[in-house]
């Protein structure tokens, strides 16, 4: 059983840079956006089930999800790798 007078602590190991740099990047999109890619992504809901949740349409959600994948992908771009110009 655990102690508090114990002293003994274990061992966390810490965050992930990816995952760190991955929700900083979340928490700069609109609330709506963040919401919608979290309950698809993280808690596996459809867009009917969110559509549900939320009480937004299925085509917002749709929106919200291209948008928020939109976003995330502009934030997560590494800046040292230059896109390819149009041909």
């Amino acid at each position: 059983a655990w102690s508090r007078g114990s002293g003994a602590h274990g061992h966390v190991e810490p965050p992930d840079p990816g995952h760190v740099v991955l929700v900083d990047a979340l928490r700069e999109l609109p609330p709506q956006q963040r919401r919608t890619l979290t309950l698809h992504y993280l808690c596996d809901l459809t867009v009917e089930q969110i559509a549900g949740e939320t009480g937004l349409s299925g085509s917002t959600i749709k929106t919200h999800l291209v948008r928020g994948r939109a976003a995330l992908a502009h934030r997560l771009r590494d800046p040292r790798i230059e896109e390819a110009p149009d041909v």
